[in-house]
C-alpha cells in the first residue's frame, strides 16, 4: 500500500511519519531558497556622473615643459582643448596629443587643431604634447603615405639583434652608431619615447646585411613593413657612393614608424647621408608620442 493511501486510510507507522517529514522538510527547504534569494540579491549600482579634477602638462614634443592647467568637470562628459587657448606659437597648430600621465594610455590625438574626449570617472592627470614647428618641420608627410598613417609596428622599447644573409656582411660599427642616434633623438632629458636595445637573439628586429632585391633588382637597403628587418647591401652602396650609415638610417626610420618614401622618391631623413636630420628626429618623436602602444 502506498503512504498516499495509508493516509486516506489513517494506517501510518513510525517509518510512514518519518518519510511524512522528510518530505514536508524537502518541500519547506526547497520553497525557501527563492524567497532567501530573492531577499539577498542586489543589482550592481550604477555610479552616477560626478565632479571630477583633471590636471594637464603641457609639452612641447621636442623642447619640453611649457605650462600646466587644471578642468573642474563632470565625469562622462565631453572634454574640449584647444591649442589656441594654451597660448605657444611655437607649435604645430593642428596636432595635439593627449595622454595619461607618464606616456600612459592615449586619451586622444587630434589633428584639427583640438582634442575631445570623455571625462574619466576618477580625479586624474595628463600629459599634452604639442609638436616642435621651430624647426619648420612637415608633420603631414607621416599622416598620408603610402602606407596609410604612420604608427609604431614594434614595442615602444623593442629589442633588435644582427643578422646577416645572402652571404652578405659588414661593420657592426656602423649598425649600433644608427642605433644610438635613434636612440639618442628618442631620449631627451625631460622624456624618454622608446628605446632600441641589443639582444644575442630572438629580438623584435633583425638588422644586418643581406642581398636586398627589390622588383628583382638590388637597391641599396630593404625592410619589412611589419618591421621584422632592416637589411643594407654593401656592395650596392659601394657602388652608388652611399654611406651604408645613411641607409640604415633611412630604412630603420621607415621600419619604426609604418611609411616608405615620404619624400617621394625616398624619405630623406638621413643628412649628409649618414646621420639623422633634425626634421627625421622631431617625425619619429611625433609617431611615438601619438601611437597608441603604451609599451
Amino acid at each position: 500500500m502506498s503512504l498516499d493511501e495509508k493516509i486516506r486510510n489513517g494506517r501510518l507507522n513510525r517509518r510512514d511519519f518519518l518519510e511524512i517529514a522528510a518530505r514536508t522538510a524537502g518541500i519547506i527547504s526547497i520553497g525557501s531558497i527563492p524567497i532567501i534569494n530573492s531577499a539577498c540579491k542586489k543589482d550592481n549600482p550604477i555610479t552616477p556622473p560626478g565632479p571630477v579634477t583633471l590636471q594637464f602638462d603641457v609639452y612641447n614634443h621636442t623642447k619640453g615643459y611649457r605650462t600646466s592647467f587644471t578642468r573642474n568637470t563632470m565625469s562622462e562628459q565631453n572634454v574640449n582643448i584647444k591649442i589656441s587657448d594654451i597660448g605657444y606659437n611655437d607649435v604645430d597648430p593642428q596636432r595635439i596629443v593627449v595622454r595619461e600621465k607618464n606616456m600612459g594610455k592615449l586619451a586622444v590625438f587630434g589633428r584639427t587643431g583640438e582634442a575631445n574626449f570623455t571625462a574619466p570617472r576618477q580625479n586624474l592627470s595628463y600629459d599634452i604634447f604639442l609638436m616642435n614647428k621651430s624647426n619648420g618641420t612637415n608633420y603631414a608627410l607621416m599622416d598620408n603615405n603610402i602606407h596609410g598613417t604612420s604608427k609604431l609596428v614594434k614595442p615602444r622599447f623593442a629589442t633588435w639583434y644582427r643578422h646577416d644573409e645572402d652571404g652578405k656582411t659588414g661593420p657592426q660599427e656602423a649598425i649600433e652608431e644608427v642605433v644610438a642616434q635613434f636612440n639618442d633623438a628618442l631620449n631627451l632629458a625631460w622624456i624618454s619615447y622608446g628605446k632600441l636595445t641589443e639582444v644575442n637573439n630572438n629580438g623584435d628586429i633583425i638588422l644586418g646585411y643581406a642581398l636586398c632585391l627589390y622588383n628583382g633588382h638590388p637597391v641599396g637597403g630593404l625592410h619589412a613593413t611589419d618591421g621584422t628587418y632592416a637589411y643594407v647591401n654593401p656592395e650596392v652602396c659601394q657602388e652608388t657612393g652611399r654611406d651604408i650609415r645613411g641607409v640604415f638610417v633611412t630604412e630603420i626610420f621607415e621600419l619604426l614608424t609604418f611609411v616608405s618614401d615620404i619624400h617621394g622618391d625616398g624619405s630623406n631623413v638621413n643628412g649628409q647621408d649618414r646621420y639623422l636630420t633634425i626634421e627625421g628626429q622631431e617625425l619619429l618623436r611625433y609617431v611615438y608620442a601619438k601611437d597608441e602602444n603604451t609599451k
